[in-house]
């Protein structure tokens, strides 16, 4: 098998993960909830947390296989900590997206250069795989991985808080639909009474405010500022898929419980999907910067691994 194969061999095995899950009704960026664990999946062994597609890959493999938190870590890792995976257990596929860039030649290699001289470059990533293993496998690991997470805020504290530090305006109205207005920049929403509980209308204004990054002044993003992003179209399709990610990311930072809020769009997701392989990857990495964007905002730490 070429490298080439192999690559794109990843990009399809990835969306096959994620079309199986959708077909099941089961949307795997929204996170299955586990009291005390971190707030998105984490290496364990270097308590960095897992971003992009790794965060949906990782919540769908605990849930499928009845793992109870949402910690992981490399075979080596385990016996460099003392512990050992047991004999037997299978491990779960995560990628390594590794961005790059190389300089533009013309037909005689040489380089193009731009305006100011400096070399023109293209850019583009290398998508690897590398296997984890749940704490749920392994035995002999330290007490401090399975220390239990102690949550700094309140789920509705630590919403309020993001929606504050956002910058962007929000507006309420006696109506039935959210929506943000990119031409004013501006969030509509129902009444926080009109919503069945305070969750369901954090839940609803976290979507909102995850289209609200993509403003030119923010990140700038296609589905957000382009003329061709209409509704039903597949423009706008995308970027409901990035606003559901980035919201269901955002629940889980809180501790909200995350729902569905737009099942409509699973077709049209699927069909974007089925056509790209390379889609659930770019949306998921617009939706992890999306939530970046407005955690870095608010400053916002949301959880500790207790003493």
């Amino acid at each position: 098998m070429t490298s080439s194969a192999s690559h794109t061999d990843i990009y399809q095995k990835v969306t096959d993960e994620i079309i199986e899950a959708l077909e099941q009704g089961n949307p795997p960026w929204i996170r299955p909830w586990r009291d005390g664990e971190p707030v998105f999946p984490l290496n364990i062994a270097s308590g960095r947390a897992y971003n992009g597609i790794n965060i949906p890959l990782l919540w769908r493999s605990a849930d499928k296989n009845g793992y109870e938190n949402d910690r992981w870590l490399t075979f080596h890792q385990a016996l460099q900590a003392g512990g050992n995976v047991r004999k037997g257990e299978k491990s779960t596929f995560a990628t390594l997206y590794l961005p790059k860039e190389r300089e533009l030649l013309d037909k005689t290699g040489a380089p193009l250069l731009n305006d100011d001289g400096s070399p023109r470059v293209t850019q583009f990533a290398l998508l690897k795989e590398f296997r984890l293993f749940n704490v749920a496998q392994c035995e002999g690991l330290p007490d401090a991985f399975l220390a239990p997470v102690v949550r700094m805020n309140t789920p509705l504290e630590t919403a309020e808080n993001i929606k504050t530090h956002s910058g962007v305006t929000v507006a309420h109205r006696q109506q039935n639909r959210a929506y943000y207005y990119p031409a004013q920049d501006r969030i509509m929403l129902p009444h926080p009474a009109q919503f069945p509980c305070q969750e369901d209308y954090y839940s609803t204004l976290l979507h909102e405010l995850t289209h609200a990054t993509g403003h030119q002044s923010r990140l700038s993003r296609e589905g957000i500022t382009s003329p061709t992003a209409r509704f039903g179209n597949a423009h706008y399709a995308f970027e409901e898929l990035v606003a559901e990610m980035g919201s269901a990311f955002l629940c889980a930072h809180t501790g909200i419980a995350s729902r569905l809020q737009h099942a409509s769009y699973i077709a049209s997701w699927l069909k974007i999907l089925r056509e790209d392989n390379k889609a659930i990857i770019r949306a998921s990495g617009q939706a992890r910067q999306a939530c970046e964007w407005l955690l870095k905002q608010a400053a916002e730490q949301p959880y500790r691994l207790s003493a």
